[in-house]
């Protein structure tokens, strides 16, 4: 990632983290992973091309970070995601 974006999702990470009341580490993970996914959807949409209605937005104001990654099965320690 470039400076600044690693520096808005640090930002954002604390924002959301404070607000949620959660780890900062868990919510920066669930962050990285929704990134991850956003961006396989958007290069497997230019291979293949659009097939389905565009997906519904998901709401964070109940969202439970550590819940989710527990359930996804992703590992966090004190350094970042393992």
């Amino acid at each position: 990632m470039a400076p600044k974006a690693r520096s808005f999702y640090s930002r954002l990470a604390d924002l959301m983290s404070v607000k949620k009341h959660q780890p900062r580490s868990s919510v920066a993970a669930w962050m990285r992973c929704r990134l991850s996914f956003s961006l396989l959807r958007s290069a497997l949409l230019c291979l293949r091309g659009t097939r389905y209605s565009t997906p519904s937005n998901t709401d964070i104001g109940d969202l439970d970070c550590e819940a989710t990654l527990v359930e996804s099965g992703i590992r966090v320690d004190r350094l970042g995601i393992e």
